[in-house]
């Protein structure tokens, strides 16, 4: 007894016994419930809950795709608890996330998820929240199933994404980026009128936001506060309440109760909001609120509301409020009725769900706050500085924050962010005068007294502290506010997936497109956004980009001289699919003609999809984790300032990285290479205190370039600071183990500190040239200073430092940014290849002739591009003349004008060098001078050319007739299985391709079909049982006798093992490949037939990722199938997709089964010399590598064979890591012959 008092209030946790179910249970998340947790907020009382993820990289990538696919396994609250493992969360409960990896500790934990219910609102807030959706509805005598009150109102209409979802708040103008009162709320342009759905709709998202505020504070006060102070940092606007900091927008959905039974599902009135889903758009860490005010009798099911891949739902009852994040997949069902009864006219549920889009509370939004004295939308122009002047004001067809965002706000609300709004564009124009520091010092000075000067109906307006005001004192707490915030966000980010599962719109749901529409003008288009009825003029429209966009958007703000970005960039960057490029510029390349809510359109809310590269990135992909820049150096945070040259230099640098081949370029920016140094400084500390590494004196040096180079990339330091921070990286990776954790951390920033330092050159030699030729305009110019200048850059890049160990794996991604054709075929002994020299002729040959041509013109008229061009040349390589800066200059600066007057005699033609670049870059060559980049490619060309012998039955038609290809197709007639480079033409698999194959349409989804494949590839590949047997199998029984019936037909043959079963069919041996592990295969297809035929008979085929994990999961290393190997599972995969039966692969897939397999294609990559050679450790950074070899391999290919020799060829991605196997594991061969 007195131990258990003793240790009642001590922390302790247990683990909860769900168990999940479904074809992703093992990889789905911990749960354990904690007792006397230190983070449990003091206002809920309920049970607290760990949700433990795995938060590796595999794992976040691998959770993509579960999330893209989870789905809910049953709508009974029993059942899910029971039969399903998930946990029902109640009011009062708090769950946190928590790295798996952190066993016990919770001092890491993240708020994921909470719930307040009727006991957490006060009796006043219950009896207004009732009577708000009363108003709303309407009487339950006048509900009908598909309408209640509001939705009858003139205006009112539904999100586009379904029928029954509707905008409470701010809408998003696409086009534009500007947030203004839905169009719901729009005054009649012609009498002023406000509609009757501003009197209705208004009074409920006052109360709405009180409800979700209250529910809010009960949460964890740190979280709280970081939000509150981030809000009033950005000056977002108090939707609904002067209390509401959480919310930007808010939203309304709609479900009728459905009959017990029915297959009706909540997607068909909430259109993808009733599907599961992820909002990508949603800010980090911030939470959403659905709040649940269900009008139905006391029988009914009220339906829930569930995390899918955590594992906790709630159910839907009365005054129930849910805290989550969007950004984790999630998925409601609709209410239903009792069995047997009718679901009655009036009974509905009312979800209200307030959001959190990013782009407003992170600073990105532009608000249209009123109008000039023609009506249009936005600016202040010279006509309003006399405003008073002015008795009337002709009002703006759109709905504005002056005049319609009044019943959005409170008075003071409305009148602070206006006067706020005011401050920011006052400030933004200061700083573009002539004397802008010393008024923008004025206005520092007194920039609480300019807020606090607005009344608005007798309301003061009283500035925060977080205004920017007086002396400066408020630029410590609104950097802190950042940081404080910026610091939970990173946290929270490891514990969402990769990428988010996508917002996709049912073929039915929306409004459809009427005929005639497709062609539409721009104009027409910009004019039916959110908050417009009635369309824009040209002349509107055009008001709209000139004066619009460049002074709302805070990165063309920082690019007027002496101007300071709206908002910092490390802010901006909180949103996870922050675009720079799309931020940089109002037009996009489409225009919706929807309207969409903040938080929730697919490519608003999935913005990660948008960007995605697919690094995917992310890609893909969601922003890198580096977006914030950390150190524990001092202090625990490490403000790292940006200027506007700086953002300037990461624009342009993110513009150009987003068009590369290569993944790992196409987030680069300045900011990550700043961050990654950082990260490498804090790694130096670890490592030092654990006393495992020496000779790092050269870091500091290292770190001290993320200033500098960006600060002042034409200045004289700038050559000697990126001298020491190679010399400083030499030194570093000298000194930290080969194995170390921190060296592929290490190897990441100086990968991307090598990408920055070619960006930087190809800047500053066209920017130093330029001033020069200013400088000696009358034709006295030499290329001495020239010379000097790319010698030291020489020095800096091309010498390696005796003793600095280069990493080949990442070789591809070095390549400058404009060599896409040839960055794995370098001419001559080149940029990072000094050491170990490649040839390609096709490379040399054009830049010959570029230079001849170049160099040939007449020596006065262009003699200053001649020489410029050459001298780079010589020094740095022919790679230097696919910089893309240096070439845009060679089109653009007028040379003529820094000759003499005599030497003018005609003017330059600015295109001859564009065609030089067109031919350096594309084109197919003749086959008489096919390109040979190595020895080693010499060896494919034997490989096809005697396979297309071989499928045409002779020598007839190959282009190498040499007696090398004749020795090869001898040899391929005798093995074609282990020689033929055509994957899809070999005898094998042929027979197995027919229609008394198991891929044959009426049995490759059975059973059957599947234990046939299985035993094929496992068992009985390349054998002579395969090619004398049947090729589908009833069951082992039918294997068996088929087995017996051979011994007795071949006695001598099937006396030897290597009749049935080959052991090293795929070159390799592999001694648990044998005949007897058919039983089990059998049983193994019996078991998952099931989910085998779900599988294959998908209305959308499933991913081939899927499908290779079907064969065997990821972590399972005792597999479905025994001693079915990865190789083995990706050519089954491979097999069923060429069958129909699942996606082709994408080039990313196939580079990541090459990696994983770690067999003959990785092997030919390295014959090759595209990777790493085979002593080296793999590594994740070796994907991009294996992805950048597959496309040089196939760009080869298609070079050099006509479209038709690849249709006999049946050459596709696939056959290219085919081809690259049959390279390796014939390379004996192929050199000896």
């Amino acid at each position: 007894m007195f131990a258990s008092a003793s240790t009642s209030n001590q922390y302790r946790e247990e683990t909860l016994p769900l168990r999940r179910t479904g074809p992703y249970a093992r990889e789905l998340p911990t749960l354990r419930r904690a007792f006397n947790h230190p983070k449990q907020p003091e206002d809920l009382n309920g049970k607290t809950y760990i949700v433990l993820f795995n938060t590796s990289d595999k794992a976040r990538e691998r959770r993509s795709e579960i999330e893209a696919n989870i789905q809910l396994p049953s709508e009974d609250p029993e059942e899910l608890c029971r039969d399903h493992g998930f946990l029902r969360m109640r009011p009062g409960d708090m769950a946190f996330a928590r790295d798996a990896k952190k066993g016990m500790k919770y001092e890491d934990d993240m708020p994921l998820a909470w719930v307040t219910g009727a006991d957490d609102m006060s009796r006043g807030l219950r009896v207004e929240y009732d009577q708000s959706t009363l108003d709303l509805m309407g009487p339950p005598a006048e509900r009908k199933k598909k309408c209640v009150y509001f939705e009858t109102l003139p205006g009112v209409e539904p999100h586009k994404e379904g029928e029954r979802c509707y905008t409470f708040g701010p809408s998003l103008e696409r086009p534009t980026s500007i947030v203004a009162p839905t169009k719901t709320f729009k005054n009649n342009p012609t009498t002023g009128e406000a509609p009757k759905s501003q009197e209705v709709i208004g009074s409920a998202i006052s109360t709405i936001a009180q409800v979700s505020m209250n529910a809010v504070e009960k949460g964890p006060q740190s979280l709280t506060k970081a939000m509150e102070d981030l809000s009033e940092v950005v000056g977002a606007p108090r939707i609904g309440c002067d209390e509401n900091y959480a919310f930007a927008t808010f939203q309304c959905n709609i479900s009728s109760a459905k009959r017990h039974g029915s297959e009706v599902e909540l997607n068909q009135e909430l259109g993808v909001k009733g599907d599961a889903h992820c909002d990508g758009g949603d800010m980090e860490a911030w939470p959403s609120c659905l709040c649940a005010n269900p009008q139905l009798p006391d029988s009914y099911r009220n339906g829930i509301f569930a995390l899918l891949f955590a594992g906790i739902f709630v159910e839907l009852e009365k005054y129930l409020c849910f805290l989550f994040s969007g950004r984790q997949v999630h998925v409601g069902t609709s209410p239903i009725a009792p069995d047997g009864v009718e679901p009655a006219e009036d009974a509905h549920r009312v979800n209200y769900i307030g959001y959190t889009p990013a782009k407003m509370l992170n600073g990105q939004a532009k608000y249209c706050l009123g109008s000039d004295h023609n009506g249009k939308a936005i600016f202040m122009t010279h006509e309003m500085l006399n405003a008073n002047d002015r008795s009337t004001y002709k009002p703006c067809t759109r709905a504005t924050w002056a005049r319609e965002g009044g019943c959005l706000m409170e008075p003071e609300s409305r009148a602070y962010f206006i006067s706020r709004r005011m401050l920011d564009f006052g400030r933004y124009l200061i700083a573009q005068t002539a004397d802008g520091d010393e008024v923008a010092d004025a206005v520092d000075l007194y920039g609480d007294e300019v807020v606090e000067a607005v009344t608005v109906g007798g309301v003061r307006v009283k500035a925060t502290e977080l205004v920017p005001s007086s002396y400066g004192r408020a630029e410590e707490l609104r950097s802190k506010a950042r940081d404080d915030f910026a610091d939970i966000a990173e946290k929270s980010r490891k514990f969402y997936a990769a990428k988010m599962k996508p917002t996709t719109r049912k073929p039915n749901s929306g409004k459809e497109k009427k005929k005639g529409e497709r062609g539409a003008k721009k104009s027409d288009l910009l004019a039916r956004s959110d908050s417009n009825d009635d369309p824009a003029t040209d002349e509107e429209v055009s008001d709209l980009e000139d004066t619009v966009a460049p002074l709302l958007n805070p990165t063309t703000a920082a690019a007027v001289d002496g101007a300071r970005p709206l908002m910092d960039s490390r802010l901006l960057r909180l949103s996870p699919g922050f675009d720079i490029q799309e931020s940089a510029q109002l037009e996009t390349p489409q225009v919706k003609e929807e309207e969409d809510m903040l938080g929730g359109s697919e490519e608003q809310r999935s913005i990660s999809e948008s960007s995605e590269p697919e690094l995917d990135v992310e890609g893909g992909r969601m922003a890198p984790r580096s977006e914030i820049s950390t150190s524990k150096a001092g202090d625990k945070r490490r403000r790292v300032e940006s200027d506007s040259e700086h953002d300037d230099n990461a624009t342009r640098l993110c513009k150009k990285a987003r068009t590369s081949e290569y993944p790992l370029l196409r987030d680069l920016t300045g900011a990550m290479l700043k961050d990654e140094l950082m990260d490498l400084l804090e790694e130096k500390e670890v490592l030092e205190r654990e006393e495992r590494v020496s000779n790092l004196k050269f870091l500091d040096e290292v770190t001290s370039l993320k200033e500098a180079i960006h600060s002042n990339p034409c200045g004289t330091d700038s050559p000697g600071i990126v001298a020491n921070f190679i010399k400083g990286c030499g030194a570093v990776e000298n000194g930290i183990r080969r194995e170390s954790y921190h060296l592929r951390r290490y190897r990441e920033a100086v990968m991307r500190g090598n990408q920055e330092i070619w960006a930087w050159l190809d800047e500053t030699i066209v920017g130093t040239a330029k001033a020069y030729l200013d400088a000696n305009s009358q034709g006295q110019a030499t290329p001495d200073w020239l010379r000097v200048l790319v010698q030291l850059v020489e020095d800096m890049v091309v010498r390696r430092l005796e003793g600095q160990v280069f990493d080949p794996s990442i070789e591809p991604a070095l390549a400058p940014l404009g060599n896409r054709k040839f960055s794995c075929a370098n001419p001559q002994p080149g940029l990072y290849t000094r050491g170990e020299p490649r040839t390609s002729t096709r490379v040399v040959t054009v830049v010959v002739e570029i230079l001849r041509e170049l160099l040939g013109y007449p020596a006065e008229e262009y003699r200053h591009q001649a020489w410029v061009t050459s001298t780079l040349v010589e020094v740095f390589g022919e790679e230097v003349l696919l910089l893309g800066v240096t070439w845009k200059a060679y089109t653009t600066i007028k040379f003529s004008k820094y000759l003499s007057p005599s030497d003018r005699r005609r003017k330059p033609n600015r295109d001859s060098l564009n065609g030089f670049k067109q031919r350096a870059t594309g084109g197919a060559l003749s086959t008489s001078s096919r390109v040979l980049r190595s020895p080693e490619y010499a060896n494919i060309h034997v490989l096809l050319d005697a396979g297309l012998q071989y499928i045409r039955g002779g020598g007839n038609g190959a282009r190498n007739g040499d007696e090398k290809v004749a020795r090869i197709r001898s040899e391929m007639a005798r093995k074609p299985n282990a020689l033929l480079p055509f994957r899809e033409k070999a005898d094998d698999r042929r027979r197995l391709t027919g229609e008394d194959g198991p891929f044959a349409p009426q049995v490759s989804k059975t059973k059957e079909g599947l234990f046939s494949m299985v035993v094929c590839r496992a068992i009985t590949w390349d054998t002579d049982f395969a090619r004398r047997s049947k090729r589908v199998f009833d069951s082992y029984e039918d294997l068996e006798r088929e087995r017996t019936k051979h011994k007795a037909l071949h006695p001598k043959d099937a006396e030897q093992e290597s009749y049935f079963c080959k052991k090293n069919a795929y070159g390799g041996t592999a001694f648990g490949r044998k005949f007897e592990n058919a039983k089990e295969y059998w049983d193994s297809a019996v078991d998952l037939e099931e989910e085998w035929r779900e599988l294959t008979s998908r209305e959308k085929r499933c991913a081939f990722t899927e499908c290779v994990n079907f064969f065997r999961p990821p972590g399972d290393r005792a597999g479905r199938f025994k001693e079915l190997g990865p190789l083995a599972a990706y050519l089954l995969a491979c097999d069923v997709a060429y069958a129909g039966l699942c996606c082709y692969p994408s080039l990313g897939e196939v580079a990541q089964a090459v990696y994983d397999n770690d067999a003959g294609a990785l092997k030919g990559l390295r014959y090759l010399g595209l990777v790493g050679s085979a002593g080296e450790r793999r590594n994740r950074q070796t994907i991009p590598a294996i992805e950048a070899g597959l496309q040089e391999v196939m760009k080869f290919v298609i070079e050099g064979y006509s479209e038709k020799e690849r249709e006999e060829m049946g050459f596709d991605i696939i056959c290219v890591e085919h081809l690259l196997c049959k390279l390796s594991r014939n390379h004996r061969l192929l050199t000896a012959a």
